[in-house]
C-alpha cells in the first residue's frame, strides 16, 4: 500500500519502490530527515499505481523485485506522456557494465550500488534533481549545464544521461579508494601501537607469560583482519572501478557522440586514474593472496630471454622519453625453464619499471641473463641501474611490505605507490624456488638479482626437512624426492617459519637440537601458524626434557635417529593420510 506524504514536508515528493521492508522503511526515514517527502511501494506496478496519484518529483527503485522490476518500470515511465521527464535512480548490488547498459536502455538516470552511506545516496539525490531543473531551463542546442561536485559544467544534451552515471561510478570509486588508504593507515598506526605496548610489557619483569601470549595472539589476529580487510575492500573496488573505466572508454571512443579537445583531455586524465587504481588494487590483491597461500602457480617451459626482450620492448619508449638507455643481454643457448609465464613477467617489468623510476635522464638500465655462477641448477637475471642508489640503512628493508624510498629528497614519481611491488618480487620468485636480493651504492646505481631453478622438483605433496644436519638432511631430500615428493630444506627454526608461510608444507621432519632457534620453539611457532600441519619428530634424543616439552603440541610422530628410509617414508605417508580424514 503507498503511504501518503506527510503535508508538513517542504522538500520534494519522492516515490520509493523498495520490496525489503527493512532497506524500505530505512530509505523512507532518510528522505524524510532531509525534508522530503516519501510515497513507498512494494513493487513496479504499485510503483506506477503511486505515479498517476501523487505529484512525484523522484523515483528510488530497487532493480530485482517480483511482478515488476526496477528496469521493467523504467521502461513504462519512460513510454507515458506525462512521466517521460521523470527521474529515475536504480538501486542494485550487482552493478556491472551490462547492468548499466541496461539500465540506460531503461532509461535510468542514474545507479546506486548496495550497501550505500546516507551521505552519499543523498548527494546523488540532489545532484539528480539539480541536473533535472537544469535540463528544464538551461538545454540549448550547444548543450546543457549541469551539477556535479557543487559545480556546473556545459555538457550536450545526447550525452548527459551518460555523464551522470559516469561520474558518479568514478566518484564512488575514488572515495572508496580514500576509504581504503585512510582504514589502511589508521589500522598501520594502530598495529604499531600495539607492538610498542607489547614491547613495553615485556621490558617488566612482574609480566606473566600468559598476558605475553594473549598479546601476542592479539597482533596475530590483528594481522588476519588486515589482510582479510584489503582482500574484502579490493574485490569490493574492482566492479565500480571497472565500470568507471569502461564507460570512460566508451565516452573517449566516440561511441556516446562527439567530444571537444577539452573534455576528451579531462576524460583521459580520469582513465589514467582508474589505471593507477587498478593496479594498487591489484596489488593488494595479490598479497593477500600471497599471505594466504592462495596464489596458483602454473608452471610451464619457457624462454627467460623471449620474456626479457619482450619486457624491454614493452618498456622502452618509457625509458626514451626519459632519455634512458634500456638494453638486454642473455646468454646464448639457455635452455627453457618451467615457470609461471605471467608471474616471472611481472616480477621483471616490476623491477624494470623501478629501475627506470630512480635513474635519472642520461643513464643506463641492463636486463642480463646468464647461468647462475653459484648454482648450476639456476639461471640468474639481474636488473642493473645508474640511478640514484639505495642508503645502507635501506638495504635490508627494500623487500618489506609497504616498504618506499626515502621521501625527503625524491621526485614526486618515486613517492608513488603502495611499497607492495618488491615484496610481491620476493615472494613470487620464492614459489618457484628461487631467491632475490639487491646491491646498492648511494649515487652509482643498485642490482637487483634473482634466481629461477632450470628444472621443477617433482609433483607429489610439498615435505619440509628442519635439520641443521646437512648431510642427512641432504640423503632425506634425495630418498624423499625419488619417492616423487616435493621437498625443500631448512637449516634452522627461523628458515622453517619463512617456507612454512610462504609454501603451505603439507608434512614436516624437524629435528630438535639445532643451532639457533631450536626444534621444541620452532614447533610453538608452528602450531600457531597452523594447527594441521602433521609434524614428525626426527631426533637423537627421543628420552631427553626437551621431548617431554614437546608434548604441549602434541599430536605429532617421533621417530629416533637414525630411522631406516622406508620407516620414514611410512611415517611421512600415515601422516598425510591422518590430516586427510581429519579435515573430511
Amino acid at each position: 500500500m503507498a503511504n501518503s506524504p506527510a503535508a508538513t514536508r517542504t522538500g520534494v515528493t519522492i516515490l520509493v519502490v523498495e520490496d525489503s521492508p527493512t532497506q524500505l522503511d530505512e530509505l523512507r526515514f532518510l528522505l524524510e530527515d532531509a525534508g522530503h517527502s516519501v510515497v513507498a511501494t512494494t513493487n513496479g506496478k504499485e510503483g506506477l499505481a503511486a505515479v498517476k496519484a501523487h505529484a512525484i518529483d523522484l523515483v528510488i527503485s530497487d532493480v530485482v523485485m517480483p511482478e515488476m522490476d526496477g528496469f521493467a518500470l523504467c521502461k513504462a515511465l519512460r513510454a507515458g506522456a506525462s512521466t517521460q521527464q521523470l527521474p529515475v535512480i536504480l538501486l542494485t548490488s550487482f552493478v556491472d557494465p551490462r547492468d548499466v547498459i541496461e539500465g540506460l536502455e531503461s532509461g535510468a538516470n542514474n545507479f546506486i550500488s548496495k550497501p550505500y552511506d546516507h551521505p552519499a545516496l543523498l548527494g546523488r539525490v540532489q545532484n539528480v534533481l539539480a541536473n533535472q531543473e537544469l535540463r528544464k531551463t538551461s538545454a540549448s542546442e550547444m548543450g546543457i549545464s549541469i551539477f556535479f561536485a557543487g559545480q556546473r559544467f556545459l555538457i550536450t544534451a545526447d550525452r548527459l544521461q551518460i555523464l551522470d552515471l559516469l561520474l558518479s561510478t568514478y566518484e564512488n570509486a575514488v572515495n572508496h579508494n580514500k576509504e581504503l588508504m585512510r582504514t589502511r593507515d589508521e589500522l598501520r598506526v594502530l598495529n604499531e601501537q600495539l607492538e610498542t605496548q607489547v614491547g613495553a610489557r615485556t621490558k617488566q619483569l612482574e609480566v606473566s607469560g600468559e598476558e605475553l601470549k594473549l598479546a601476542h595472539q592479539t597482533l596475530l589476529d590483528r594481522g588476519i583482519e588486515i589482510q582479510n580487510f584489503y582482500h574484502t575492500l579490493s574485490h569490493e573496488l574492482k566492479t565500480p572501478l571497472t565500470s568507471a573505466r569502461d564507460f570512460l572508454c566508451i565516452v573517449l571512443d566516440g561511441l556516446a557522440g562527439p567530444l571537444s579537445k577539452t573534455q576528451a583531455e579531462y576524460l583521459g586524465i580520469a582513465k589514467e586514474s582508474c589505471d593507477q587504481l587498478r593496479l594498487y588494487i591489484n596489488d593488494l590483491l595479490d598479497v593477500t593472496r600471497l599471505e594466504t597461500g592462495k596464489m596458483s602457480i602454473v608452471f610451464e617451459p619457457r624462454s627467460v630471454a623471449a620474456l626479457i626482450e619482450r619486457v624491454v620492448a614493452m618498456l622502452a619508449p618509457a625509458a626514451a622519453a626519459k632519455g634512458i638507455a634500456l638494453s638486454a643481454e642473455c646468454e646464448p643457448d639457455l635452455p627453457a625453464i618451467p615457470i609461471d609465464e605471467p608471474r616471472i613477467l611481472q616480477v621483471l617489468s616490476n623491477l624494470t619499471t623501478n629501475a627506470l623510476k630512480f635513474t635519472r635522464t642520461g643513464g643506463v638500465i641492463r636486463l642480463i641473463l646468464s647461468r647462475s655462477s653459484t648454482d648450476p641448477e639456476c639461471v640468474q637475471v639481474a636488473v642493473r641501474d645508474t640511478g640514484v642508489g639505495i642508503s645502507k640503512k635501506d638495504l635490508g628493508r627494500v623487500f618489506g611490505r609497504l616498504y618506499q624510498a626515502d621521501k625527503d629528497d625524491s621526485p614526486t614519481e618515486i613517492r608513488s605507490g603502495l611499497g607492495l611491488g618488491l615484496y610481491i618480487c620476493q615472494e613470487l620468485v620464492a614459489l618457484h624456488g628461487g631467491r632475490i636480493w639487491v646491491q646498492s651504492t648511494p649515487g652509482v646505481g643498485s642490482t637487483f638479482t634473482f634466481t629461477l631453478p632450470t628444472r621443477r622438483a617433482p609433483s607429489g605433496s610439498y615435505v619440509l626437512v628442519v635439520d641443521d644436519d646437512a648431510v642427512l638432511a641432504s640423503a632425506l631430500h634425495d630418498f624423499l624426492e625419488d619417492a616423487g615428493y616435493r621437498v625443500a630444506i631448512a637449516a634452522d627454526g627461523s628458515e622453517a617459519l619463512v617456507l612454512v608461510r610462504q609454501q603451505h608444507p603439507a608434512v614436516i621432519i624437524l629435528d630438535l637440537r639445532m643451532a639457533g632457534m631450536d626444534g621444541l620453539e620452532t614447533m610453538r611457532e608452528i602450531r600457531k601458524q597452523d594447527t594441521w600441519i602433521p609434524v614428525i619428530v626426527h631426533t637423537g634424543y627421543p628420552d631427553s626434557d626437551m621431548m617431554s616439552s614437546m608434548l604441549e603440541f602434541s599430536p605429532f610422530t617421533v621417530l629416533a635417529k637414525p630411522s631406516q628410509p622406508e620407516t620414514i617414508l611410512d611415517a611421512v605417508r600415515d601422516a598425510e593420510s591422518q590430516v586427510r580424514r581429519a579435515r573430511k
